[in-house]
């Protein structure tokens, strides 16, 4: 035992001096990021730094939403879901008088996502073969392992549900060293699927290599079998399907859309139970000597990749595969061609989800843009600043009066065009952007410094 220990922290030791450049640059930068100190007052206590609890946990995961690690549409999937041509949704939108495109827009990619986060591109899916097989191992892997894994798989669930497990999760955010500079917390499921596979595995292996007695392997493989049952009957008699995006939909959609859910999640379920089902009927097949243990093993295999290919193939689609997404996704718009005529010194805001898009900034210095740790200034920045003055300009430009004189603080960032979509019209150039090179960036860290923004 000690012999392994030493040999654990010096290969430890040997893979953080590998990666000891990268760690000190990230180190440095935190304290510049919205990892570090607030520069502003009231923003944090002082001497405090690190994420505030609302935006770390602002990603947790749904108290029953781990469950889609067996049931992968337990909550609807992704935020946007393309719905079968039958779907409720079609036919209720059809009775209403809509037409072909509108169908089919909404449908094409419908809210079906109903959990608890802000949205997510998908569900975290651990294979429902991999699951049974991981129940499995709880009850014929080694005790040893079985508790290890077993331990890795609830921390990983514990720390993923985040705000929804306030009374762990938050101490750990207050004491936890480093803690406080993360966010997203649900990818701590990464540790839960990591897990999972291994016991798995074990359990399979301990179930066919041991002479269990017969009636203590026929109850595995019932309990195997019975976990993804009990969730399909709960699922169909208790859950709702109702989500927080419907308050933005009329009744008589969300009625049609939570039917949609339904069924996503009763064709879901099905299918789990069938991958278990499957895998529980070859483990029996190869344990009473009917099936060759290397064509049961290659079978349960096939099952998975199948399980896997499916789910992921709907997020992954053939397109992906086929061309370049950069190329067509930094391909030259007619407003890019626009703005490309003014050879000068200048930036561009997008007003299109400005702080969460990059694309504006393939072709042109931009005020906005994306980083997962964003610098703490100039997000202090965009918060008191920017943010507010351009959701005035922006209500006045709707009703036809564009007052670039109320835009302090993108002029003085010399924004001399703003975009507000992909068209050569959708261009709008700035007269009062500032126009000396330097100026921008060496007033906006002095007034940061002080502490106080332009009006």
């Amino acid at each position: 035992m000690g012999t392994a220990i030493g040999v654990l922290i010096l290969a430890a030791g040997i893979a953080f001096g590998a990666n000891s450049t990268r760690i000190a640059t990230v180190l440095e930068y935190g304290t510049y990021s919205t990892r570090g100190a607030a520069n502003l007052p009231g923003e944090q206590q002082e001497g405090e730094s690190g994420l505030g609890k609302a935006y770390a946990f602002n990603w947790s995961q749904g108290k029953l939403e781990t469950f889609t690690l067996l049931v992968p549409y337990l909550y609807g999937g992704g935020s946007v879901e393309a719905l079968r041509p039958d779907s409720q949704s079609e036919k209720v939108l059809r009775q209403q008088g809509a037409d072909g495109s509108q169908i089919r827009g909404f449908t094409a990619g419908a809210p079906t996502y109903w959990g608890d986060q802000p949205g997510t591109g998908g569900p975290i899916y651990g294979g429902a073969l991999m699951l049974g097989l991981f129940i499995l191992g709880l009850l014929f892997a080694e005790k040893s392992y079985r508790w290890i894994f077993l331990g890795m798989a609830l921390t990983g669930i514990i720390l993923a549900l985040g705000a929804n497990l306030s009374s762990v999760n938050y101490f750990l955010f207050d004491y936890l060293p480093g803690y406080n500079k993360f966010r997203a917390v649900t990818m701590a499921l990464s540790i839960t699927l990591f897990a999972i596979p291994i016991l798995g595995a074990l359990g399979a292996e301990q179930f066919l290599a041991k002479d269990w007695p017969e009636k203590k392997r026929y109850q595995g493989l019932a309990i195997m079998a019975g976990v993804p049952l009990v969730f399909l009957l709960f699922g169909a008699l208790f859950l709702d399907f109702r989500g927080k995006v419907d308050a933005n939909l009329p009744d008589w959609l969300v009625d049609a859309l939570r039917a949609d859910r339904r069924s996503l999640f009763l064709r879901s379920a099905f299918s789990s139970l069938a991958m278990i089902l499957g895998s529980a009927a070859l483990l029996w097949a190869i344990w009473k000597n009917k099936l060759r243990s290397e064509i049961g093993i290659g079978l349960m295999v096939l099952i998975l990749t199948v399980d896997l290919w499916i789910i992921n193939k709907r997020y992954l689609g053939e397109e992906a595969m086929r061309t370049s997404p950069a190329a067509a996704f930094f391909g030259e718009t007619p407003a890019d061609k626009k703005i490309a005529e003014d050879s000068g010194y200048f930036r561009v805001f997008n007003l299109e989800n400005p702080f969460n898009e990059a694309r504006t900034s393939y072709r042109f210095a931009s005020i906005g843009g994306y980083h997962g740790a964003k610098m703490r200034r100039y997000q202090e920045l965009i918060e008191a600043g920017i943010s507010p003055e351009i959701d005035n300009f922006i209500l006045a430009a709707q009703e036809g009066q564009f007052n670039y004189q109320d835009l302090p603080i993108l002029n003085m960032l010399n924004t001399r065009y703003l975009m507000a979509g992909r068209s050569e019209q959708s261009v709008f150039r700035n007269p009062r952007a500032s126009v000396r090179p330097g100026f921008p960036e060496r007033w906006c860290m002095y007034v940061a410094h002080r502490k106080r923004w332009i009006n």
